[in-house]
């Protein structure tokens, strides 16, 4: 990870036990939120200074503060109760963590016999599960795409580390058995996975909108707020999105129940943009033939590049179609030598 993290808990059990403190390779990893011991989330700032630590530092020993010298032990961790973590998504993570640190401590079997033919045995038995049967129902049971698990199946490809883990921690199984399959203690898919840990997704939360039980009157409302809004200065300033937005309902809803109001803010709108592109079309126009007439007036060849200078246009905008109309008009009517 980017952030110095470190498990507070842990700090402070191996100072009360005279250990010498040290910092864990599974710290660093950047998806690594939750001490895999004690379950609390891993610290990032100081709980006194409330500051971020260096991963190197010369000034203090691994256990204090870089900027206030106190103790890294005064976070203020989450507590595990009855083997599991106090939060929904904390579960998840927690088990995460654990199968991490058992990846880092079987290292010495991973190196000698770390194949992936384990992991396209796993595909392969929940591809052939009573409860899954098919490919389409793997990929979504694991949480992946039907094409990523097909290259894995295929074993073309590999997962990273975290996906990895995700899977094998969702159907039940040792991550550190089926890495180095077919060695080592064998391991099965049990017949019932619903029992595997389900994972967290982060599901979008639709926006609330209290139109949807909204009656006659208060779309009437609605209506007459809308009508002013298009009468008023600032008619075309807002597209009908965000007015819609303002309102409290999303621009599908406005459309659904007030369709003329939202036809009419469409049209404001593009009325408006085509205002503005003619009013800036008219001053390029004045700056152009103004720069023309100045580039006669000092017996300056009026190029391209000199009328741009002296209108105080940057040098891309020649290529600028505009610009072209302009200058081949005053070509045109003579002003050019």
């Amino acid at each position: 990870g980017t952030k110095k993290r470190w498990c507070a808990r842990c700090v402070a059990a191996w100072r009360r036990k005279g250990v010498e403190l040290w910092e864990p390779l599974l710290w660093c990893i950047w998806f690594v939120k939750r001490c895999p011991i004690h379950g609390n989330l891993l610290s990032e700032v100081c709980g006194t200074c409330k500051k971020t630590q260096h991963f190197v530092s010369d000034k203090v020993p691994f256990g204090y503060c870089n900027e206030c010298q106190c103790h890294l032990e005064n976070g203020d961790p989450l507590i595990l109760e009855n083997g599991r973590c106090t939060q929904g998504v904390g579960r998840w993570e927690w088990e995460l963590s654990r199968a991490v640190g058992k990846m880092l401590a079987s290292q010495e079997e991973l190196q000698a016999f770390a194949s992936g033919r384990g992991f396209v045995h796993l595909l392969n038995s929940l591809s052939e599960h009573p409860q899954l049967g098919s490919l389409h129902s793997v990929a979504r049971y694991v949480g992946s795409g039907r094409p990523s698990v097909k290259m894995w199946q295929l074993g073309d490809k590999r997962p990273d580390l975290r996906t990895y883990l995700k899977i094998c921690i969702r159907v039940g199984v040792d991550p550190v058995a089926v890495a180095i399959y077919p060695h080592g203690k064998s391991f099965e898919v049990c017949g019932d996975l619903a029992f595997g840990i389900q994972p967290e997704k982060k599901r979008l939360r639709k926006r609330e909108e209290p139109s949807r039980n909204w009656g006659a009157g208060e779309w009437d409302n609605i209506r007459r707020e809308v009508r002013g809004l298009l009468e008023s200065e600032e008619a075309g300033l807002h597209s009908a999105g965000s007015v819609a937005g303002r309102l409290g309902v999303s621009a599908a809803t406005l459309k659904k129940h007030c369709p003329e109001e939202f036809e009419a803010l469409k049209l404001s709108r593009m009325a408006w943009r085509l205002e503005v592109r003619r009013r800036r079309f008219a001053e390029w126009d004045a700056a152009i033939r103004a720069a023309f007439v100045e580039c006669l007036r000092e017996g300056l060849l009026p190029t391209r590049n000199h009328v741009l200078k002296i209108a105080g246009f940057p040098e891309v905008f020649h290529m600028n179609e505009r610009f072209g109309q302009v200058y081949q008009e005053m070509r045109r009517r003579g002003h050019l030598i």
